[in-house]
């Protein structure tokens, strides 16, 4: 150290755990925020009283002034830290014992009722950062705090026939729930995969001849299907699916393996991630593209066919045999891929067509708070993101750029989904709301609101008339678009809805819950047809069915599951009978299991892995993105 130079003291600890429990709990759900902000205010009160007496941890607290506004909007905590402001200046220790108001804060009992949801968080949350712990004891001895688990709210509200508990009365959902729908596809689309089907069979059987009479009628006529089928035509103006993603369709499709008479095909993506800093990934279905959002504001951009032509290219990288599953791709995201920062269009076109091994990586940077949910459009050009920051913002991919802005939510925005012919999309806020963009507009186009608490997940029905959205209110609701109304509310048993997926004709509906639980959806009457575990207790953090409907895999952080759709509508699980008697809890029985896994893959923890996404390609194979915490 240079001769008078000054030696910044050591920052005190306490700051840097208030940092990181205040961080934890702001960028958490509505329920964990509004539940944990006494612990935070009560934790700032021993901090700034602590600091009284010390020089140090006062000069610091003076340096973040900010922190006292994140308790501006409760008038009671407002007042007793500017009665704290008041009283030092300067401060004595006798006249901090001698005041009376001061002494009865801090020496009151104070009880903190709270959520079993947030309790299980806050103590995740605690084991992770262990050395806050004690910083944490100190605050709870010091001012006297009582964390205490309340029973849930909702057991005072109304209890349904089935054991549904709801805020809303069971007229009152009836009368939404009564509201007729057509969650199919729209006619063009539902004919054009007639068509692929009938050049699929011909090809199985060896009879896929172009120029026969039979195959040319087969493909100039209309299908005889039933209108039920089908929406003859949306309510929402819709724009062009472009040509050359049908012709890419058309080729997986065409090419893919005939699920029921082999085992699932799995390609898996191990991201390099030791330290936990991915929050959410996207791959394309067809396999180009994949996306990791970051805590640290940035997005990942993986390009794992640098051509974007021959779409078979990740055929070679299925795996059969499950042993290898751990063998897939390891992509780490700081080490090898270093990101091109060159601009303009000319240059990044020419990065993303070159045709090598090695994987091209992109770097986007613009969100202000960390990346909670990534979205690309069909055609893989374009994506958007949603942040902690409160905005919605559009990327093209070929320039590299952000180009648009969406503002609009006054919260957190926990999720955003592209409409399946891309132009619309939707976000779901911490506001309790979802919203409805196009990428030719910076304002909002449809407001939905019902949802009374964070809206986590939202998604489009293949038709693009309608939205389904997930809450922490526990029901997943499904929106017309065009006049914003509810149509459906849907109970998962009482539990946060993790998430769901619903099959391209709109028959179906799959949801899972925090607690690992699968229900099967008979769109068509609004009734559960099934309910299993795929571990009890475990999060269920993925579903995807197949193109064609026929079969689903859901994962959750350690383990997969395939199933053939007409094995679920025909063979009840285990937890079918509870899921409609209504139980309030539901245990497994001590029966034997039956099976309802099709080829059953089940697959057990791989070492430094976790599971984030699994997701059906077009061509009936799964992509895998897992999380390698090698360092």
């Amino acid at each position: 150290m240079n001769r008078g130079q000054i030696q910044r003291p050591e920052r005190p600890a306490i700051i840097d755990h208030y940092s990181k429990l205040r961080e934890f709990i702001l960028k958490s759900t509505g329920i964990i925020r509004d539940d944990l902000l006494p612990l935070l205010y009560y934790f700032y009160l021993h901090m700034y009283y602590t600091s009284l007496n010390e020089d140090l941890l006062r000069d610091y607290l003076r340096s973040f002034p900010v922190l006292k506004q994140d308790f501006a909007h409760v008038n009671s905590y407002t007042r007793e830290i500017s009665y704290l402001e008041s009283i030092i200046q300067p401060p004595t220790e006798a006249k901090i014992k001698e005041d009376k108001t001061l002494q009865q804060i801090l020496n009151t009992n104070k009880t903190i009722m709270i959520s079993q949801y947030t309790m299980e968080a806050f103590e995740m949350f605690m084991q992770k950062y262990k050395n806050i712990e004690e910083s944490y004891q100190k605050v709870q001895a010091n001012l006297k705090i009582d964390l205490r688990v309340t029973k849930d709210p909702d057991v005072e509200a109304n209890k349904m026939p089935n054991g549904i508990v709801s805020t809303l009365t069971y007229d009152e959902i009836k009368k939404v729930n009564d509201i007729k729908i057509k969650l199919a596809p729209l006619k063009d689309d539902v004919f054009f995969l007639y068509k692929l089907d009938t050049l699929y069979d011909a090809k199985k059987k060896n009879e896929l001849v172009l120029n026969s009479k039979k195959m040319k009628d087969k493909l100039l006529n209309d299908p005889d299907v039933y209108e039920s089928s089908y929406l003859e035509k949306s309510e929402i103006p819709l724009p062009e699916v472009k040509f050359k993603h049908k012709v890419d369709l058309a080729k997986m499709f065409l090419d893919k393996p005939p699920l029921e008479d082999s085992d699932a095909n799995i390609m898996n993506l191990a991201v390099k991630d030791p330290t936990e800093k991915i929050t959410c990934v996207e791959i394309s279905r067809k396999g180009n593209i994949l996306l990791i959002g970051l805590e640290d504001y940035r997005i990942l951009l993986i390009v794992l066919n640098s051509s974007f032509s021959e779409v078979n290219m990740l055929e070679k990288h299925k795996k059969k045999h499950l042993e290898n599953l751990s063998k897939g791709f390891n992509i780490p995201l700081e080490e090898e891929l270093q990101p091109d920062h060159s601009k303009g269009k000319e240059k990044a076109e020419k990065n993303i067509n070159k045709d090598d091994d090695k994987l091209q990586t992109m770097e986007f940077i613009g969100h202000e708070d960390t990346v909670t949910s990534i979205s690309l459009n069909y055609d893989e050009l374009y994506f958007v993101s949603s942040s902690v920051d409160a905005t919605v913002r559009l990327w093209d991919v070929r320039q590299r750029t952000c180009i648009g802005v969406f503002k609009g939510h006054i919260n957190t925005i926990w999720c955003v989904k592209f409409s399946p012919k891309g132009f619309y999309f939707a976000s779901g806020s911490s506001d309790t709301s979802i919203r409805l963009w196009n990428t030719d507009k910076p304002f909002t186009v449809r407001v939905f609101l019902g949802h009374s608490s964070d809206v986590h997940i939202v998604d489009f029905v293949e038709n693009c008339n309608y939205l389904i959205t997930a809450s922490y209110d526990r029901t997943v609701r499904i929106w017309e678009i065009y006049s914003a109304r509810c149509c459906k509310i849907l109970f998962h048993n009482n539990e946060i809805v993790s998430a769901l997926s619903m099959s391209y004709t709109g028959n179906y509906l799959v949801s899972g819950s925090e607690d690992g639980l699968v229900i099967l959806w008979d769109m068509s009457q609004d009734i559960k047809i099934n309910a299993f575990y795929l571990e009890q207790n475990k999060r269920i953090n993925s579903i995807s069915f197949s193109m064609d409907g026929n079969f689903l895999v859901v994962s959750s952080k350690q383990r997969i599951s395939y199933y053939e759709i007409e094995r679920l509508k025909n063979e009840q699980g285990d937890m079918y009978e509870s899921v409609l008697r209504g139980e309030a809890k539901i245990e497994l029985t001590k029966k034997s299991q039956k099976s309802l896994v099709t080829n059953s893959f089940y697959i057990d923890q791989i070492p430094n892995y976790d599971f984030l996404l699994t997701r059906f390609s077009y061509g009936n194979f799964v992509y895998l993105i897992s999380r390698s915490f090698e360092e």
